[in-house]
């Protein structure tokens, strides 16, 4: 069982990162429960997850029932959980990673409140009409390339790898990403 401290640390630990506080390792548990426990952050942020799918679903929620939005939308967050830590479980070895995948995976999962919490953020402001269309792209792809950043970050810290090699972490794991959006895009059609 997970303690709301443990929740927080996580949470915490990840802003620090985000900051590029590197001594902000530190504060995750990098056990093999550590790891199962980084997991949790899903459970955490599944309603800030379900608002943007909630804002930037408006205009399909009139035609599709809101049942298959909930499933179909569900399953690919669950997928989306699950697809990157098993890649990488297979790929980090291949490339003599291996031994800090699960500081890495507790670091990645973790990463994902920060990550939702900037989103919303964005959500917000387009929401709110503050800023115009083009101007909203712009800072959309600003936004976009911080986050990238952020996940090379984490996996040069992590993993203690080349760059060239954060920057393929980094690109595979936004096409992965991609691939699932367009499938669970293509179901709500």
């Amino acid at each position: 069982m997970i303690t709301a401290q443990e929740v927080f640390r996580g949470i915490y630990a990840a802003w620090r990162l985000f900051l590029r506080d590197r001594s902000a390792l530190a504060l995750f548990d990098n056990s093999i429960e550590g790891y199962w426990k980084s997991f949790i952050c899903a459970v955490v942020i599944l309603p800030g997850f379900f608002l943007l799918v909630y804002i930037a679903d408006a205009e399909l929620s009139a035609n599709i029932h809101p049942l298959r939005i909930v499933v179909v939308e569900g399953i690919g967050y669950v997928i989306g959980w699950v697809a990157w830590p098993l890649a990488t479980a297979y790929i980090l070895p291949l490339v003599g990673c291996g031994k800090n995948y699960i500081r890495y995976i507790v670091a990645y999962n973790w990463s994902s409140g920060t990550q939702i919490a900037a989103l919303l953020l964005l959500q917000a402001f387009q929401s709110g009409r503050v800023l115009s269309d083009g101007v909203f792209a712009g800072v959309g792809l600003v936004a976009l390339l911080i986050l990238l950043f952020y996940h090379g970050f984490i996996i040069r810290i992590t993993l203690d790898v080349a760059v060239k090699l954060v920057v393929a972490l980094v690109i595979g794991e936004f096409f992965l990403g991609q691939m699932i959006r367009t499938v669970v895009n293509a179901l709500l059609v």
